[in-house]
């Protein structure tokens, strides 16, 4: 399954998509409403979501226009260096961003190209909820990072606590692990909630919801 397969899942995938009825920014707002998170976590993932909207959109327009040449090296390095752009104004340049950076866009190419013909693979809903997910990310990492430059030895995984949480999340509920170590999330490994870039399976990353909180002992 690829990275973002699970944002097509709707009620009734057979229903025309109308983009009219859609409130972009309305929908960011509330995505993270229902974290485990602080609200100055809350806005930084709301700001980082708008940052990320419109190379997110951009990209679906290529995949429309250029199905074939948007698979192309050259064309795809191009969009990893604009993505990146946007990326670094949250993030100094890391291994992880190098890795993490050419799977998103393999994997958002191959997806968009594959159902170009459906209207929600290149709509606005989709680039909104895809920002969405980006956000949390990057937020996700930012935090990670700055983690551990402030010495903290551990962290603990946190859920929403609701019916939406998938069972491989449920179990990681307050699960607490040093902080340079890799989380077991049902088969997948991971240093935080949407990590993809040691191999994790789009099962456990899309529309996830859950965040880490730091500690100094394991108390």
């Amino acid at each position: 399954m690829k990275i973002d397969e699970l944002n097509i899942l709707r009620s009734d995938e057979s229903a025309e998509y109308e983009e009219e009825a859609f409130d972009r920014e309305d929908y960011i707002e509330h995505y993270f409403d229902i974290m485990p998170i602080s609200e100055k976590q809350r806005r930084e993932r709301i700001e980082e979501a708008e940052d990320l909207f419109d190379a997110i959109l951009l990209f679906l327009i290529w995949c429309d226009e250029n199905p074939e040449n948007v698979k192309l090296e050259d064309t795809q390095r191009d969009m990893q260096n604009l993505y990146k752009e946007v990326v670094f104004q949250r993030l100094e340049p890391s291994e992880f961003v190098d890795i993490y950076v050419p799977i998103f866009i393999s994997n958002l190419v191959d997806v968009t190209v594959e159902n170009k013909d459906k209207p929600y693979f290149t709509s606005i809903e989709r680039a909104t909820n895809i920002a969405c997910n980006e956000a949390n990310t990057v937020i996700n990492y930012a935090e990670l990072q700055e983690a551990k430059e402030q010495g903290y030895l551990y962290k603990q995984w946190l859920t929403e606590l609701d019916e939406k949480v998938r069972p491989t999340h449920e179990e990681m509920e307050g699960i607490t692990i040093p902080i340079d170590e890799p989380f077991v999330v049902g088969t997948s490994y991971m240093m935080m909630p949407h990590d993809i870039t040691l191999g994790a399976e789009a099962s456990e990353i899309v529309n996830c919801r859950c965040s880490l909180i730091y500690k100094d002992n394991l108390i």
